[in-house]
């Protein structure tokens, strides 16, 4: 029986070491397989948990750059109003009557240049603080970059509003007076109108297409662009220079994000966002000054509403009197909170009202323009810092655009992304 079976593996000898070599092959080859499997699978985890942590550090990001940009905006509104203070020609006009017209004239384009600069600078500010808090927090991903170099980069925001936003208000100014100063302050103005000359000062700031007059100085240029101008080089670390390089580098490249035009085309979207909130609050005041029967009865029957809500929930069982009501409604019918009287009918030109298109005299639109500053950038609450809850807000409008998202978005890629896929 042995002899049998020997000569049966001796015979099929050569089909056994085949077969053999066959399944051992197999199972190296699964082995190795097995092996590049895991490999491979090991390396797409930590990919994916590297996409996350980037994605969930650019977004840590962007909620600390809207932060940001919150707390900057209040500011901004005190240099507006330290740059263009309408109180020193009010006091004038009563103080020197006589010259009221010649103080009235400059009200004028203080009420505009507000507005505008409003607009202007606060697209500039938020386009910059993105561009700059994305490039931080690129250099900032792996840990590298120590604390002096960090403090010391951001201090170029703070220096952009105290430092170079006054010379950017004194440029938009020159340019705006080219348009606003030969309009008389008794022309009639309708909606239309007043959209199209703040349309076209805003283009002609945002695009260049007009430069200040004087004389050309090379450290203090005449035109408007490009934004690059108007961030603040961060001082050197003198205590320990060796962070200087690092700290030269992030400012070079925010400096080339500023110059390109999808930056340039960013502001302007801004710019036309801040414009659209003025012609907003505009809007509100023409249809208060064309019907003020109906926007009173709809500002009474709000507050009385609020009201009555607000003592529901404190449980108050406190009757609330007519005359309250219609108190509260009179002194709302004011918009922007410029104390104009608005109550009064606005003519339109040929007599009567036009429902269509209505008209107001140019001197009645300046105290408005002037108080929209207050509207769009409220000071911070004294309880705390946290965005405002309205989110038809002038902040949340210039958050919700797409394009600065995007912006931030392209050089966070550009940075981190694409440099480590």
């Amino acid at each position: 029986m042995f002899a049998s079976i020997r000569g049966f593996l001796y015979r099929n000898r050569r089909k056994f070491l085949w077969a053999g070599a066959a399944a051992g092959g197999a199972v190296l080859v699964s082995k190795l397989v097995e092996i590049k499997l895991r490999q491979w699978q090991e390396t797409e985890a930590k990919k994916l948990m590297e996409q996350q942590r980037r994605k969930r550090h650019y977004e840590r990001t962007l909620e600390t750059t809207r932060i940001s940009l919150h707390q900057l905006l209040p500011n901004v509104r005190k240099v507006l109003e330290t740059e263009l203070d309408s109180e020193v020609f009010i006091r004038a006009i009563k103080e020197h009557p006589e010259r009221k017209r010649e103080y009235w004239e400059q009200l004028k384009l203080v009420g505009f240049g507000r507005s505008l600069c409003m607009a202007v600078c606060s697209a500039v500010i938020a386009a910059i603080s993105h561009v700059l808090m994305t490039v931080l927090a690129a250099h900032t991903l792996d840990g590298n970059t120590p604390i002096e170099v960090q403090t010391r980069f951001l201090s170029s925001l703070q220096g952009l509003v105290e430092e170079k936003l006054p010379r950017l208000v004194e440029k938009i100014m020159a340019v705006a007076s080219k348009t606003v100063t030969p309009i008389p302050l008794t022309r009639k103005l309708t909606m239309n109108q007043l959209e199209i000359i703040l349309q076209e000062v805003s283009l002609a700031i945002t695009n260049n297409r007009e430069v200040c007059d004087g004389h050309v100085d090379a450290k203090d240029p005449v035109s408007i662009l490009p934004w690059s101008r108007y961030l603040k080089e961060p001082e050197p670390i003198h205590e320990i220079p060796q962070y200087n390089e690092q700290l030269r580098k992030m400012y070079l490249v925010t400096v080339d994000v500023l110059n390109t035009d999808d930056f340039n085309d960013v502001v302007n979207t801004l710019a036309q966002v801040g414009v659209s909130y003025v012609l907003d609050e505009m809007a509100a005041f023409y249809f208060s000054s064309c019907f003020p029967d109906q926007h009173k009865s709809q500002e009474s029957n709000q507050h009385c509403v609020e009201e009555s809500s607000q003592k529901n929930d404190d449980g108050d069982q406190v009757k609330r009197s007519e005359t309250g009501c219609e108190d509260s409604s009179a002194s709302s019918v004011a918009p922007c909170g410029s104390g104009a009287d608005t109550s009064k009918k606005v003519e339109c030109p040929g007599g009567g009202f036009s429902t269509n298109n209505p008209s107001c005299v140019l001197v009645k639109l300046v105290p408005i323009l002037s108080g929209v500053l207050h509207i769009a950038l409220p000071n911070l609450p004294a309880n705390g810092t946290s965005p405002a809850c309205n989110i038809n807000s002038f902040y949340h409008r210039i958050i919700a655009c797409s394009q600065l998202e995007t912006l931030a978005f392209s050089v966070y890629d550009a940075l981190v992304l694409t440099t480590r896929r």
